[in-house]
């Protein structure tokens, strides 16, 4: 749209409908037309609740945890979007300048959009809280592609010495050795849907990323999954996948392919350094979470898109699913970890993924529970049925 106002003969024009500006009627003994201020954007506004934009609001717009803002149409010129907080411009045509979207305490700000709806003439940032310890490895993912040395401290201060790794499945199958599996990030980009970790070498409060300036924004873009040729001849290191919600949004998983239709992910916990299980559907990752699968077929993840406040929702199904029944270690109403088992006529006596899951790793810190197969440590395993009995032989760690 124009803006436009006339004064006397002349008018004055704007090519965008976001510039707003003041007239100041002249007096007799002015020389020259008085056009008072020129403004751009400078209302701002709390979300703290539901609220709708006014399609005539022009300014920052601050969305705090629990706040929920739909947008018809508007502009924004900085959008920050804090941890639980929510910003629904899916059905809306939505133009801001800077976004500030935020992650803490295993929540994330959300941005709904319609890509050929939305628009941003600044940059992006993701901003996210760690509260890191010094020489501990924290997981993380990003929402969209950024130079792994742009890397900041949000509160600017000065950015201590950080190492990044990367996992790379196809370096377990060819070497069968997991820990050899991580590769450090030493230049480049780091890119969405993709596992990383990193290491601060001083206490790290909270961490921004900027996205590179070629770099788009997302909602919904397919992560592919693989499978790599297996060298070491033992299916417990075939087609391990580090991924990661590379979109805007609360996700849940799931895969195209039937061969995956029972691929569970593990998520790691920095703090007791363990993994924990689930099935798909149960659990939502907040935006730049990651975790790992094993797949069974090379495939494409789907997202289920989803508005919830927590990372971990409530599992959703806990009782018998296909012979499936999940186990959970609890105390004091804390569940530390999680076993599924299962039992059918057709089992094999040998390491089936999709049926069964060796653990990432163990924990000394926390109680853990496995079954030992395989000569490893599984967190899933399908047994042989019997004359209607199965057996396992389940070891639990309590610290």
């Amino acid at each position: 749209g124009t803006n436009e106002t006339s004064f006397g003969p002349y008018d004055l024009k704007s090519t965008t409908r976001y510039v707003r500006w003041t007239y100041t009627k002249p007096t007799s003994n002015d020389g020259n037309l008085g056009l008072g201020n020129i403004q751009i954007g400078t209302n701002s506004l709390i979300v703290d609740d539901n609220k709708e934009l006014d399609p005539d609001f022009r300014g920052s717009v601050i969305v705090e945890n629990g706040g929920k803002l739909t947008v018809e149409e508007g502009y924004i010129t900085d959008l920050t979007i804090m941890a639980g907080g929510v910003v629904n411009a899916s059905e809306g045509i939505l133009t801001i300048n800077n976004l500030y979207l935020q992650s803490a305490d295993h929540k994330s700000g959300q941005l709904m959009i319609d890509n050929e709806l939305f628009e941003m003439s600044g940059n992006a940032y993701f901003d996210l809280t760690l509260n890191a310890a010094p020489r501990t490895w924290y997981d993380f993912a990003v929402p969209f592609k950024v130079n792994r040395n742009s890397i900041s401290l949000a509160n600017g201060g000065a950015m201590p010495e950080y190492d990044i790794i990367q996992y790379n499945g196809e370096t377990r199958a060819t070497s069968g050795a997991n820990k050899s599996a991580w590769e450090y990030v030493d230049e480049g980009d780091l890119n969405p849907g993709t596992f990383y970790m990193i290491m601060f070498a001083s206490n790290v409060e909270t961490i921004r990323f900027t996205k590179n300036a070629d770099a788009v924004l997302n909602n919904a873009e397919d992560v592919v999954v693989s499978e790599y040729e297996l060298q070491t001849g033992n299916p417990l290191d075939a087609n391990w996948n580090g991924i990661a919600n590379n979109t805007l949004q609360y996700v849940n998983f799931g895969f195209t392919e039937d061969d995956n239709a029972n691929i569970k992910a593990q998520v790691y916990h920095p703090g007791d350094k363990n993994y924990t299980t689930y099935k798909q559907n149960e659990v939502t990752f907040v935006v730049g979470a990651p975790f790992f699968v094993q797949v069974a077929k090379e495939d494409f993840v789907y997202w289920n898109t989803t508005q919830i406040n927590d990372i971990l929702r409530a599992p959703s199904n806990l009782t018998e699913s296909v012979g499936e029944f999940t186990l959970e270690l609890i105390a004091n109403g804390v569940t530390y970890d999680r076993l599924f088992v299962s039992a059918s006529e057709d089992a094999t006596d040998s390491y089936q993924i999709g049926h069964d899951l060796a653990k990432m790793g163990i924990s000394t810190t926390v109680a853990q529970m496995w079954i030992n197969n395989y000569n490893t440590k599984l967190c899933a395993n399908e047994a042989v049925l019997i004359n209607g009995q199965a057996t396992y032989q389940m070891e639990v760690f309590v610290p």
